[in-house]
């Protein structure tokens, strides 16, 4: 089965992002050269590039710290990984959450109320591209509050594994998407 999720993984963390860019159609501007013998050679210039691509080292620092500021459980800190403009998928609320505002209540805030010690672990080594990064992990902790209101924390350990997809522009998370087993959840919690 994890053999599997690699490819979806790979395929799925590429998705998204920046087209590549077009080969500019215009003539290269030119500037003299060295002389030799009185002669001058063209060298095409270069102009100076708009802004630093993003790279996978970039994106595994930013996961990284992302997972610090869960495992410190401070959703201000969490929300503020994630673009304005962000969409958030997660299995056991089976909808999009739109925007950081509705992300943070639907998503950040329910995980840490319903977890507050909670513990994200990384099962092996995530995959990380420039646009993007996917990740297994484990949650563990005391479900002591509410998922939701019909989902009630009763004091049970909890530890589930799940897989968390994730595109990113300009060093923040535009799209995430968080699949697990809630039957697995549910049977642990109590419900």
């Amino acid at each position: 089965m994890r053999l599997l999720l690699i490819p979806l993984c790979l395929s799925l963390a590429a998705c998204g992002g920046n087209p590549e860019p077009e080969a500019d159609a215009s003539p290269a501007a030119t500037t003299p050269a060295a002389t030799t013998a009185g002669a001058t050679t063209p060298v095409a210039a270069t102009a100076a590039p708009v802004a630093a691509p993003a790279t996978a080292t970039a994106s595994r620092t930013l996961l990284d710290a992302y997972l610090q500021a869960w495992n410190a459980r401070d959703a201000d800190k969490v929300a503020s990984f994630m673009a304005d403009d962000v969409v958030v998928f997660d299995s056991l609320l089976g909808n999009l959450s739109n925007g950081r505002a509705e992300a943070r209540s639907n998503v950040v805030d329910m995980y840490l109320r319903a977890v507050p010690d909670g513990q994200w672990t990384l099962r092996g080594e995530p995959i990380v591209s420039e646009g993007g990064f996917s990740y297994e992990w484990t949650l563990t902790g005391v479900n002591l509050g509410n998922w939701a209101t019909y989902l009630r924390g009763k004091g049970q350990k909890i530890n589930f594994k799940g897989i968390t997809i994730v595109r990113t522009r300009d060093d923040k998370i535009v799209y995430q998407a968080n699949y697990f087993d809630t039957n697995a959840l549910g049977t642990q919690a109590g419900w």
